[in-house]
């Protein structure tokens, strides 16, 4: 799970490493699952379509849900039993039992943690 912003500084290299850990992992069972939210500076104040349309762009192919909250009263339930992202992609590993593995900041490149990917 990833929070996402079309916006972002990160963007250009989370988006494709994302997508790349993605088509290297699913026959193992990773799935990436994006969650745009607006909520970090308004870096995501698109419309799904151009949300979608960007992260296509990138060479995304794995699931976007609707735009939304990842933070405070009014986050998307699924982020209540995560740590609060403190800013966009930050990447949560969730265990083939449903249970938080890992989190990881927006600085870490989503390749430099694949090894730990492959062992969740």
């Amino acid at each position: 799970m990833v929070n996402v912003a079309s916006r972002c500084g990160l963007t250009e290299v989370n988006y494709p490493q994302l997508a790349a850990l993605e088509v290297q992992y699913k026959a193992h069972g990773l799935r990436v699952l994006g969650f745009p939210s607006n909520q970090f500076a308004d870096q995501e104040p698109g419309t799904y379509q151009e949300i979608k349309a960007a992260a296509t762009s990138f060479g995304v192919s794995f699931p976007l849900f609707a735009k939304a909250d990842v933070a405070g009263p009014s986050a998307q339930p699924i982020f209540d039993f995560l740590e609060a992202p403190k800013w966009n992609f930050t990447k949560y590993l969730i265990g083939r039992d449903l249970h938080p593995f890992q989190s990881y900041g927006p600085r870490t490149p989503p390749l430099e943690w694949n090894r730990t990917s492959y062992r969740c």
